[in-house]
Order: C-alpha cells, then sequence, then structure tokens
C-alpha cells in the first residue's frame, strides 16, 4: 500500500518493520506509520467509490484502530497491516452506511400519530433525571408558550388535567388535540437524542 521510492529496498518490509515497532510500544514509529499508509489507503478507498472527504474519515478511522490494535498486541502478523486496514475502513464505511439507511426511516402519519400518542410518550426510554433535562431543554426550543406550559404541567408537574383545562381554559377534547399536537412538535425536536 505504500509508496516508497524516495525510501528504496521492499516498502512491504519498510511498513512491517514500522508496524512491528508499534507494537512493540514505539510512539515515535505511530507518525511514521501514519505517514506511509495514509495517502495509498485513501486513493485505494475514492477508487472503490468514496467521496475524498469519506475517504479521507475512513483512513483516519481506519489507522486509529489500527494503531490502537498494534498497541495493544491485536494483530498477529504485522506484515499483512495494508490488507487489515483496507478490511478495516471497508468495514467501517458499511457500519456507516447501515446507520445511514437506518436513520433514513420514512415516518407515516400513523406511526407519529402513535409517536405522540398519550400512551406513546416520548420520554418514556429515558430515566427521570435524563427526562426532566431532555423535556426543559426542548420545551424553550417550542414556539408555542401555550404548548411549552401545557407539556410543563403535563409531564414535569403532572398536574391533574382538570386543573390545566381550567387554568388555561380549555374543554377536555380541546386539550387532548392541543396535547397531541404539542407532543408531536415535541417528538420531533426530542428524536435526536431518543436514538
Amino acid at each position: 500500500m505504500i509508496h516508497s521510492a524516495e525510501q528504496g529496498g521492499d516498502p512491504v518490509a519498510a511498513l512491517e518493520a514500522v508496524a512491528r515497532r508499534v507494537s512493540a510500544g514505539d510512539r515515535s514509529a505511530e507518525g511514521e506509520f501514519v505517514r506511509l499508509t495514509r495517502f495509498a489507503l485513501w486513493m485505494i478507498l475514492v477508487r472503490r467509490g468514496c467521496s475524498r472527504d469519506e475517504a479521507e474519515d475512513l483512513a483516519q478511522e481506519a489507522l486509529i484502530v489500527a494503531i490502537n490494535r498494534l498497541r495493544a498486541g491485536e494483530i498477529e502478523d504485522p506484515a499483512r497491516i495494508n490488507g487489515y486496514l483496507l478490511r478495516t475502513a471497508l468495514f467501517i464505511r458499511r457500519g456507516n452506511q447501515r446507520k445511514l439507511a437506518e436513520s433514513r426511516t420514512v415516518y407515516s402519519d400513523d406511526s407519529m400519530d402513535a409517536f405522540a400518542d398519550e400512551k406513546a410518550d416520548p420520554l418514556a426510554n429515558c430515566d427521570r433525571d435524563q427526562r426532566e433535562q431532555l423535556l426543559q431543554r426542548a420545551l424553550g426550543w417550542l414556539g408555542q408558550a401555550r404548548d411549552r406550559e401545557l407539556l410543563r404541567r403535563h409531564f414535569l408537574l403532572q398536574q391533574d388535567k382538570r386543573e390545566v383545562c381550567a387554568d388555561l381554559g380549555l374543554s377536555a377534547e380541546h386539550f387532548d388535540r392541543v396535547l397531541h399536537r404539542a407532543k408531536q412538535r415535541l417528538a420531533e425536536l426530542m428524536r435526536p437524542w431518543l436514538k
């Protein structure tokens, strides 16, 4: 994987020697290891269809993994480090693609209704302290004061529905609709933290 015209000799042997030094705990060899492999790994990844930025990120992540594994003595044959680096970068890429595909889940109106339903509390998967912290933060982002007040009293203060309706001038049916819409807006704001 390395290009070492200026080094002379066998580039694979030179890389193996540097990898063995990293395995032996020589921290100064780590920079040399990166210098010998990074550009070639980047080029191979670009040829395999990665954007330049993606290839840069993947090369960096693969090098971090490889150096940590070398330090820990977990790579048995440093002579095969080129293949290990490429396989690691491609494995990371597949994992990133899988995460991206999972995050692109399309929600139907029905699933959003279920998510925002009173029984499907968007905060149910967090412990009490986390819920309160997240809710306090998210309430500040809600645009409508009535939504903030309703959700604060419903979730944080756990006030009785009749009391909240009387104070806010809402009928029981109107309360349910307003709460439903407020919870939908809250769920959208909080979705990144609840994954």
